[in-house]
This record gives structure tokens, sequence and C-alpha cells, in this order.
């Protein structure tokens, strides 16, 4: 997948965000690769982001830390996806520091009924505040979802309501 981003890099602009596996991490040598496709094209690495779940990080966080070191330093940013599951989330947004935590959408689910997950989102986004790391809502997929959300201080979201998802585009 990635040899298909830095293929595809030079059609559109703006970020490109792509989700890797705490599998792919683990594999030996791939951290390297990422590496130095990112270094070999310092303005497609200005644009990449690669998000990690929360969950694959909690698996090895010791890989994952160190994928996240080894992209920064190449130019890339990297995020944490699904966040806000465990207990700990804060801490690992802490010792992590990602360019910004994706609220997981069970999270943003229950929001249009339930007080308590809204209290939660904007408990987690004052924290993360402290921190400054941005907040972005997933799963807004309506109008609703969207009015729910709005006002906690999200940095962004992520849903069908912003567009529904396309194919890649190909190169001429």
């Amino acid at each position: 997948m990635i040899e298909k981003v830095v293929e595809g890099a030079g059609i559109g602009e703006g970020w490109i965000c792509v989700n890797i596996s705490i599998r792919s991490i683990e594999t030996d040598g791939f951290t390297g690769w990422v590496e130095q496709v990112l270094r070999r094209d310092p303005a497609l690495a200005a644009r990449l982001t690669f998000e990690l779940s929360e969950q694959g990080v909690m698996h090895n966080e010791a890989a994952a830390a160190g994928f996240a070191r080894a992209v920064t330093a190449a130019g890339a940013r990297f995020a944490l996806d699904n966040f806000g599951i465990r207990r700990d989330s804060l801490a690992l947004a802490q010792r992590l520091h990602p360019a910004y935590i994706k609220l997981a959408g069970a999270h943003t689910n229950s929001m249009v009924s339930n007080s308590g997950a809204r209290f939660y989102a904007e408990s987690l986004i004052a924290a993360a505040r402290q921190l400054d790391i941005p907040v972005i809502a997933q799963n807004v997929e309506d109008e609703a979802m969207f009015h729910a959300i709005a006002g906690l201080g999200f940095s962004g979201y992520q849903g069908n309501l912003g567009g529904r998802p396309s194919p890649w585009p190909r190169k001429a």
C-alpha cells in the first residue's frame, strides 16, 4: 500500500494519511524501508501521516515508538487512531506525542444521546490540549452527529459528512 501511495502522491494536494498495522511494524526491515522511502522524497514525507491504532500500539509500544521516531525523523508525521478505548490512553499519548489523535468511533457514535460520552470527549480534548495534541472525531456521518460534537473542542472530524470514500486517483 505504501508503494501505491508513493506512486500516486503526485496526484492532488494535501495530507495523505495511511493506517499501518502493528504487524507491519513488527516485520523485520519494514520500519527501515519506510524511512528510506521517506528520505528519498522529502516533499512526499512532509505530506504523509502514518496512523496506528491505539490497540496495536498497546500490543507493542516499543515497536510503535520506534516506528514513530523513524518516520518523524524522516519528515513524516504519526498519529493515534481509534483512541480512547483504554484507561491509560492519555498516558500513551503523553509518551508518544502524536501529531493528532482520532477519538474512537464508538465514543463519537454515542454523543448524540449520551451526556457521559460528551463529558468524556470534552475531558479528553482538554487534557490533549495541555499536551498540544489535536483531537479529531471519527464516524461523523450526518448533521445530527456534527451538531452533537460541535462546540466540544474537536480540531476536526472524519466521516461521510465530509465526503464519501472514493477510489485512489490513477496517474494519467
